[in-house]
């Protein structure tokens, strides 16, 4: 493990280094508080999904640090 993830009430998804100990970059697109994260490997490739009260879920590429794709289909907070 290299890096920790954290998400909060100010819609920001933080991207810590373990090693470094410091902030290694923000996520932003969700438009409510981030509720719950979650780190898969697809075909080598590293993702994250989070859920918000939005009612979206968002993967992002943990490498890139950028949104890969959302997922609506929810009626209330994930």
């Amino acid at each position: 493990v290299t890096c920790l993830a954290s998400g909060s009430k100010d819609r920001k998804i933080k991207i810590w280094s373990i090693k470094e100990k410091k902030l290694a970059g923000t996520l932003e697109g969700h438009s409510s508080d981030v509720r719950s994260l979650v780190t898969f490997e697809h075909e080598g490739v590293a993702y994250m999904a989070s859920g918000s009260y939005d009612a979206t879920i968002r993967i992002w590429n943990i490498q890139s640090q950028r949104l890969f794709k959302t997922l609506k289909g929810h009626s209330s907070a994930i």
